[in-house]
Parts: C-alpha cells; structure tokens; sequence
C-alpha cells in the first residue's frame, strides 16, 4: 500500500444513540494531542499545543458525559505516535462526518485524498466538490474540520500559495510544520522540500 495514502472511512450515517463518547491523551513526540471517539468513530483530534489538563478540558466541554479511556482506538493511536516520529503517514480509522452538511461531505472527501506531499488550494477543491465558485465555503469548512490531520486539512493553501489559516492550535506555524515535516517523511531526508 502507497504510504502517502490515507485510508480512512468518512462515514454519513448517524452513529447509534447511547453511544458514550470517550476520549483519550497521548503523550508524543511535539507534545500532547487527544482523540474522541464514540465507538469506532473517530469525532474529534485536538493536535499537539496544548498541556495535558487543556486538553482534557477541551474534550469534557466539547462532549458531555465523555469518558477518559486510554485503551480506545489502539491502532490509531499508534499511527498518531508514528506520525509525530516521522515513520508513518497511514491512518486506517472510520471518521464520522454524518453531521456535516451534503457539501461539506464532499469537501471533505475530497480533501481526504490529498496525497502526502502534495498541497491543493480552497478553489481546488471547490471545483472538485462541484461548486467551482464555493473556495470561501471551503475555507470555513476546513476551518470546522474536528479531525485535522486525519482529514487533512493542512494540505488545502489559498490560491496565491499562502498557507491561509489553520484553526488547530499553533495556527500557520503548525500547519507550515506538518507540510514540511510530512515532506521529510516523504523524502527521508533532514532539509525538506521547499513550501
């Protein structure tokens, strides 16, 4: 399988009622980051930036009656600690999307298909998505993805090449790093291609 891609499952389906959502922290090598999930689902990631009791703080608001369960989801937890150690770019996980609207879906999946190493741009992806007009909606619904990195959003550049924003925490500069680090895992090398 081409490690530059991501083989993730955007579900639409509603997940079953009752479900209590759990979350969990992981320690890595940029710092801590965090996952939720109900189920198998994964509903939200929270990118290395912020300190644990953050972090736990953001899912317990987000979620209520969440969980703390450090066994959910092991294998993309081990991806994730791969990632941050430079020697995996693959993610199998199911993403739960079911609450997105019918564009944003598209946009979504779209945006899931971004190799690793390559860049595309809002209008891009608006123009795949079937609204060629629509780069601006795009934007807000990167800005609104709760699985960056999984679906990756860090790879979606205005249109002049800027990097836009990014709504993870660390902002520009993160998303900057991942490009850039996500090209050293590519080439293997420790002077990553130029952005």
């Amino acid at each position: 399988m081409d490690s530059t891609i991501m083989p993730i499952r955007l579900l639409t389906t509603p997940p079953a009622h009752g479900i209590t959502p759990k979350y969990t922290l992981i320690k890595s090598t940029w710092g801590w980051l965090g996952f939720a999930c109900r189920g198998s689902r994964l509903v939200r990631l929270i990118l290395p930036g912020l300190t644990k009791t953050s972090l736990s703080h953001s899912f317990r608001t987000a979620f209520t009656n969440i969980e703390y369960d450090p066994e959910i989801l092991p294998q993309l937890q081990k991806s994730l600690r791969a990632y941050f150690q430079a020697k995996s770019m693959v993610f199998d996980c199911d993403v739960d999307i079911s609450w997105a609207s019918p564009f944003a879906r598209k946009v979504y999946k779209r945006c899931s298909r971004i190799p690793s190493g390559r860049t595309a741009t809002y209008a891009q992806l608006a123009e795949k998505a079937g609204s060629p007009q629509a780069a601006r909606a795009v934007g807000t619904i990167m800005a609104a993805n709760p699985t960056p990195l999984i679906i990756p959003c860090h790879r979606v550049l205005r249109s002049d090449g800027q990097l836009g924003g990014f709504s993870a925490p660390g902002g520009e500069n993160l998303k900057k790093r991942l490009i850039i680090h996500e090209s050293h895992i590519l080439t293997g090398t420790t002077r990553p291609k130029k952005l």
